[in-house]
């Protein structure tokens, strides 16, 4: 409970490492320095967190800009989360996990919003993914998609990634919070074996001017690079690694077009 009472309306850069690793068909790992912000979605929306260099829905050099969320709307994240997150008030204690955009370019491969009951136990979960063809998709994520044994979520793969990874196999994601560390754990299962694991582990510094500064290189080295380090990656597995290359099935009904696209599905080969 203590740890609840201290996170409680506050808000925080969440700093640390992003890794991923894959097992089949071939191993492959990479590991980045990797800064997100970890916000109270009430403290967002009543501009709390309009700490310069950063706004929502306004000027600076820093944006969380609604309208990169979701749909293409202008509208609150608390109104578009209302469409997953039933009977959704002000009361209800909403963290959103993002990168921000810098110099109103963003890409986000994940972003992820959590509300938590009282007791700074999850309620249910929110897990926005953007791929590099302009489209994204949400897994929504509560008590009945929660295996209380394992203490993790499991969902049904229903989005295509990458063209590197069929669209097939079960997720499951673990969530961990304390007053100074948030990780998140996702591992991907194809035919019942594990295929891909990726792990985000943040040290949570509280949100304010001189963080906010302090921490900006590492924010905008994490948003700047994230598509480039795709670019990377994806060199490596199909020229050095030779993986399958998987041609984007049709998009899955409850798939979107993505309000954020970046760069990489502006490319036709071989993204598109």
């Amino acid at each position: 409970m203590r740890q609840a009472e201290d996170r409680l309306n506050k808000s925080f850069i969440a700093s640390g490492y992003l890794v991923h690793s894959r097992v089949a068909p071939t191993l492959h790992s990479f590991r980045f320095k990797h800064t997100m912000l970890f916000l109270n979605l009430n403290q967002l929306e009543k501009g709390a967190l309009d700490i310069w260099p950063m706004s929502y829905n306004g000027n600076g050099l820093l944006k969380i800009q609604s309208s990169d969320y979701i749909d293409e709307s202008c509208k609150s994240l608390g109104s578009k989360l209302s469409k997953y997150f039933a009977d959704i008030t002000e009361k209800d204690n909403i963290y959103v996990l993002t990168t921000p955009s810098i110099f109103r370019y963003s890409f986000n491969p994940a972003t992820f919003y959590f509300r938590f009951h009282t007791d700074n136990k999850i309620r249910d979960v929110a897990v926005e993914v953007h791929n590099t063809f302009g489209e994204s998709h949400i897994y929504y994520l509560d008590d009945q998609s929660f295996d209380h044994e394992n203490k993790e979520y499991f969902s049904s793969k229903r989005f295509h990634v990458s063209p590197f990874i069929s669209r097939k196999g079960e997720y499951t994601f673990k969530f961990s919070f304390s007053e100074n560390n948030v990780e998140i754990h996702i591992k991907l299962h194809q035919h019942g074996l594990p295929l891909i694991t990726t792990e985000f582990s943040g040290n949570l510094t509280p949100m304010q001017k001189s963080s906010l500064l302090k921490m900006l290189p590492k924010l905008v080295t994490t948003v700047l690079f994230t598509e480039l380090r795709i670019l990377k990656i994806a060199r490596v597995l199909f020229f050095k690694k030779k993986i399958d290359f998987y041609k984007k099935p049709v998009p899955a009904k409850d798939s979107h077009i993505s309000p954020a696209k970046g760069f990489i599905s502006k490319i036709k080969f071989p993204f598109v």
